[in-house]
């Protein structure tokens, strides 16, 4: 089918595109998509009311919920941009409206555009869901066996790392996904946790993401506090998780001896998709260092507390 024209509404729709060996087919894309570099240059059609400002994270986790008590979304579509496009298939997803632009916007949008076959809907709440977007992605897309064979990869790729970490002992790991307030990592994460190694204090697989307390994080007395905030790349972490260790973070941490991590969320944790494999052994590495290689700098780094 080498007529199809796909936009991706959300990073991870980009990326399990183009692992199914379509990066050609994409002709549209999101302001936050960034991988594969090769589609990069692709019509950008979502701006952010956060774009170019320069907000803590206290702000942030405000304007959201602002946003949410009015039933606004963070997200713009631009119509004209998609209709110029002249997508066959719209890639989005309905698990969360932080993440991209929410399912209902799109629908109304895309409906006469592209159909009822032409839409995509992801919704990923775990690893297994991640698999069957994949799947569901190839079958609309007519790559079937390409799906099944990313499937088959990921999977092998998690198996390695549980193969690795077998009878080592398990540290109490806390997964944070907002530092201010605090957030802490449902969905895949606590799996992620569970396959590298450790045991998560909090979050429970398959579940949503939670806002918690301080005093709450302070009962879970962690070893590992991994610092994966929605939306960072690393270096934005290492910076936020500095200025976060100045507070009720670093008495955390400090109290319980525990080790501090950043990491690229964006690349690894936040968006479902092959990545997310990476992740596991990203903490792997983190949790058990006898038995991993260190992790790579550009991937996960050590804070001091």
């Amino acid at each position: 089918m080498n007529d199809q024209r796909i936009a991706c509404l959300l990073p991870s729709a980009t990326e399990i595109v183009a692992e199914l060996g379509l990066a050609d087919r994409i002709v549209a894309i999101t302001h936050e998509c960034d991988y594969p570099p090769a589609i990069t240059n692709r019509a950008r059609l979502t701006t952010s009311v956060l774009d170019g400002r320069d907000l803590s994270p206290r702000q942030i986790d405000q304007e959201l919920a602002a946003a949410a008590e009015r039933g606004d979304s963070i997200y713009n579509l631009d119509l004209d941009r998609l209709s110029d496009a002249r997508p066959t298939h719209v890639v989005t997803q309905e698990l969360c409206d932080v993440c991209a632009v929410s399912y209902s916007q799109v629908q109304r949008a895309v409906f006469d555009l592209v159909g009822p076959d032409g839409l995509v809907s992801l919704q990923a709440g775990d690893l297994d869901g991640i698999c069957h977007d994949i799947r569901t992605t190839g079958d609309a897309l007519a790559r079937p066996e390409a799906a099944g064979q990313v499937v088959r990869d990921f999977n092998q790729r998690l198996d390695m790392v549980r193969s690795t970490v077998p009878d080592a002992p398990r540290p109490r790991v806390l997964a944070l996904e907002w530092f201010d307030p605090p957030w802490i990592g449902g969905h895949w994460v606590p799996q992620l946790i569970e396959i590298a190694g450790g045991t998560d204090v909090i979050g429970m697989a398959s579940k949503p993401s939670i806002r918690v307390t301080w005093d709450q994080l302070a009962a879970t007395e962690p070893q590992v506090i991994v610092a994966m905030p929605c939306g960072y790349n690393l270096d934005r972490t290492e910076r936020e998780l500095v200025d976060a260790l100045a507070g009720p973070l670093g008495e955390l941490a400090r109290a319980h001896h525990a080790q501090v991590w950043a990491v690229d969320a964006n690349s690894y944790f936040s968006r479902p998709g092959p990545r997310v494999a990476q992740g596991a052994e990203i903490l792997a590495a983190i949790l058990h260092p006898d038995h991993c290689d260190k992790p790579p700098a550009d991937r996960a780094r050590q804070v001091a507390t």
